[in-house]
């Protein structure tokens, strides 16, 4: 039964993992929503969704409420904690008309 075992100690290890990784998104989705909420509230955007490391807003099509958006979202989403050794976290900002596309839409970073 070792490999019950190694598969056993693999979860073990990945849960530690995933618990602090959801941590860290929800304090970033809480500094988001209280810090910036006033804007994404001022060009009607709404928080949608979290799922696992993604958070998904619903947020008018036009190109002035995008860039603002996705500049507010990519501030707060990234760097929510202080981690030690430097280690710095990243936020990749992506749209598309609906949540299906959104593996092929343009990174927000390379597109501004």
């Amino acid at each position: 039964i070792p490999s019950i075992r190694a598969e056993a100690e693999r979860q073990a290890g990945n849960f530690k993992i995933q618990t602090f990784a959801a941590e860290i998104l929800k304090s970033a989705v809480r500094d988001l929503m209280e810090r910036g909420k006033r804007t994404l509230d001022e060009i009607s955007v709404m928080l949608l969704l979290s799922l696992h490391d993604e958070v998904v807003f619903e947020c008018p099509d036009d190109d002035r409420s995008k860039d603002i958006a996705a500049a507010v979202v990519e501030t707060y989403m990234t760097n929510p904690l202080t981690l030690p050794h430097g280690v710095q976290i990243t936020a990749s900002v992506k749209y598309a008309d609906n949540w299906g596309d959104l593996k092929f839409a343009p990174d927000w970073a390379s597109a501004a």
